[in-house]
């Protein structure tokens, strides 16, 4: 039998592509490894992060190319399923079964993992209060608010304590404070556990994420570390007063306030405008920077 213990690189694809029966190839030559950590996935809509995701995720088998899991490769069926009892999912769209409580939606995902039951009750007690979920453990899920159910979909991909954990949008419908909350826990998890993040909210990667993966039109455009492509990607950036009349309307990339707090526009530029303002750019202004540069001209 294979050891599932996992190895340096938790998965891996290698040269992996997926064509549908349309003919739409969403993936295409996609070669990376996933370590230890927290892992961001960037990419607009259509870019091809939900085909990544479900093959990753074993919802869907790639159409060429190799993909590992734990040391286990993914081509045979068997392996699929043992992969799949393995893996943590916060699918974009999760609901919970509303006649359960969500103490009891998690003991039973933890017990059709193979854990005991006194443990998975001491875990689906620890999830609900780690992620602000107490004062409702009792109601059932169909009465909770979309905030809530979001949360009780991170817990049951967390509940188990699997080795590589997939969420896809996980602070959708979060307020601020359970965002930090989810940060905090993420965290944690990720110092024994691999954690992919497909998100929208920049900022949630630039916070916690170490290695970054961008995605588009079906190629890895990117793999590397967060904060050195924060770095590479806005040395042409430059914070400049928004009423300069000598910007050009292609050059302004956002808005952001000055240290006074006056609206500014951040401009691509190869040399330092008139009236350029200090600025530390943040993951948001390199990634629109890398998006723009690869846009077709007459964008």
């Amino acid at each position: 039998m294979q050891d599932l213990s996992p190895p340096t690189d938790v998965a891996t694809f290698s040269a992996v592509s997926k064509t549908f029966s349309s003919g739409t190839t969403a993936l295409k030559d996609c070669t990376v490894s996933l370590p230890k950590g927290i892992v961001g996935l960037l990419g607009p809509n259509g870019a091809g992060k939900t085909t990544f995701i479900s093959i990753l995720s074993m919802a869907l088998e790639a159409s060429q190319g190799r993909v590992t899991v734990f040391g286990i490769d993914a081509a045979l069926p068997l392996n699929r399923s043992r992969i799949r009892a393995r893996l943590g999912v916060l699918p974009q769209h999760f609901r919970p079964p509303g006649a359960l409580t969500p103490m009891e939606f998690l003991e039973i995902v933890a017990r059709t993992r193979g854990i005991s039951r006194p443990e998975s009750t001491r875990r689906s007690g620890l999830l609900i209060e780690l992620l602000g979920l107490s004062s409702v453990a009792s109601i059932r899920c169909g009465s909770l608010s979309g905030g809530m159910t979001q949360r009780v979909g991170i817990a049951q991909a967390l509940v188990h304590g699997p080795r590589l954990v997939i969420l896809d949008e996980p602070t959708s419908g979060l307020d601020p404070e359970e965002r930090m909350r989810l940060r905090r826990l993420l965290l944690r998890v990720a110092d024994e556990a691999t954690v992919l993040i497909t998100t929208h909210i920049v900022e949630d990667i630039e916070a916690i994420a170490s290695q970054l993966l961008i995605i588009r039109e079906g190629r890895l455009l990117f793999n590397g570390d967060t904060q050195r492509f924060t770095r590479d990607h806005s040395r042409s950036l430059w914070l400049v007063p928004a009423m300069d009349d000598d910007l050009g309307r292609d050059a302004i990339v956002g808005r952001r306030l000055g240290p006074s707090g006056d609206a500014c526009a951040l401009v691509v530029s190869q040399e330092p405008p008139r009236n350029a303002i200090s600025y530390r750019p943040r993951l948001e202004d390199a990634y629109a920077v890398f998006v723009r540069a690869r846009l077709p001209k007459d964008s």
